[in-house]
């Protein structure tokens, strides 16, 4: 069996998902170009616990407010808060080996994601601190995804990642691309100035890169500290 891709997937707003616009379009676009795998292993940035763990009940307990999707297995991996850096990238190279029996890996969190900085009047744009981390994380991504952990040390990490949570799953796809496959960015785009909307494939190498645009606002009146994107 050839061996499945596997995304990395910067997502926004519950708006920019739901919403027609320059995301979603591309992302509609990019679902009918990749093959139909056995089964899904999600890795988001909205699990992230003291432990590295599986759904693995036959009923998950959330109540889910839609329907009509394939019949596709769906398993989520955790985000172990207690693990350092180097552990997630590890742990990414670990799993290549369900790609090559047709489950595709997608991770999801954001490169650049700084909720106190954003911009509502800035929907697509990105401050110049938020994409010269993004263009230094994408030239990393192509070069050399196994060194990923180096832009750590760049300039404007600390303002792009002030917590961890929606960085460690580009860890997992530097992990996979690494093991083998390769990296290279799907979609570049920004929302609201501080947040990279970034995709990238392992193994997609046939995809083109798209720039997107169209974000969706956030809703008037909800503070910025108070979303949970």
């Amino acid at each position: 069996m050839d061996m499945m891709p596997a995304l990395f997937i910067g997502h926004g707003s519950p708006m920019n998902t739901l919403e027609l616009n320059g995301h979603t379009r591309a992302w509609r676009r990019l679902g009918k170009a990749l093959p139909r795998p056995r089964a899904l292993l999600v890795v988001s940035a909205h699990w992230f616990i003291g432990a590295t763990a599986v759904t693995a009940m036959a009923r998950p307990r959330t109540i889910h407010d839609f329907y009509g999707f394939p019949d596709v297995p769906v398993v989520q991996l955790s985000i172990n808060a207690l693990q350092p850096m180097d552990y997630h990238l590890e742990l990414g190279s670990r799993l290549s080996a369900l790609r090559g029996q047709g489950v595709m890996i997608v991770s999801s969190g954001n490169v650049v994601h700084n909720l106190r900085k954003i911009d509502r009047h800035n929907p697509d744009g990105g401050t110049d601190w938020a994409q010269r981390f993004d263009d230094a994380v994408v030239d990393q991504m192509m070069r050399d995804p196994g060194g990923i952990l180096n832009v750590l040390q760049h300039p404007d990490y600390d303002l792009a990642v002030p917590t961890p949570d929606h960085f460690i799953p580009l860890l997992h796809a530097a992990g996979l691309a690494a093991a083998g496959g390769g990296a290279a960015p799907l979609l570049r785009g920004y929302a609201m100035g501080s947040l990279s909307m970034t995709c990238y494939g392992v193994g997609t190498e046939s995809l083109p890169c798209e720039e997107a645009a169209g974000s969706a606002t956030m809703p008037e009146g909800v503070p910025a500290d108070q979303t949970n994107i």
